[in-house]
């Protein structure tokens, strides 16, 4: 009897090993034309890079660069969890765009930060880097001096033309 209770046990385990493998599948939140959806599978846009630093291949479109002009010096001066989320002010960092394609971010505030250099391409209102660490955003807002991004996964970044102040 205890065989057979035995074998049952290890039958329904491995059953259900072989039956859950998609449970660690992952949950994108994609925007299409001003709205989300979601989906098991990455969005068209998505920055195939990793937390590591690794550079993925930037896709120029079509569209690249439309109306959003974001050459010269920005001070990130907030971020926050979400839109409607308490801002924070404390780790002001720069983001530098080149006419070039070049994208440089770093702190202006600690010396021992190394900056982030990637290339950049902006897709209608998608902004998409070439590094995974710097990732890839909505713009949610922009104007001629001040710019809002989002992320799914790392908030809101609040920025504006110029250089933080120390």
């Amino acid at each position: 009897m205890r065989l057979l209770i035995t074998l049952l046990s290890f039958s329904a385990l491995l059953l259900l090993l072989t039956y859950s493998t998609d449970s660690n599948a992952g949950v994108y939140k994609c925007k299409t034309e001003g709205r989300y959806e979601y989906r098991d599978t990455p969005c068209y846009y998505q920055n195939q890079g990793d937390n590591k630093g690794n550079r993925v291949k930037v896709k120029p479109t079509a569209k690249s660069g439309t109306n959003i002009k974001l050459n010269g010096l920005w001070c990130q001066y907030a971020t926050a969890t979400s839109k409607h989320s308490r801002r924070s002010v404390v780790d002001p960092k720069e983001w530098v765009f080149r006419s070039n394609g070049s994208v440089e971010f770093y702190s202006p505030v600690t010396t021992r930060d190394v900056p982030i250099r990637a290339t950049y391409t902006i897709a209608s209102d998608y902004l998409q880097t070439s590094s995974g660490r710097l990732g890839s955003w909505f713009v949610e807002d922009y104007q001629e001096n001040t710019l809002t991004l989002s992320n799914t996964n790392a908030g809101v970044r609040y920025l504006k033309r110029g250089r933080c102040s120390k």
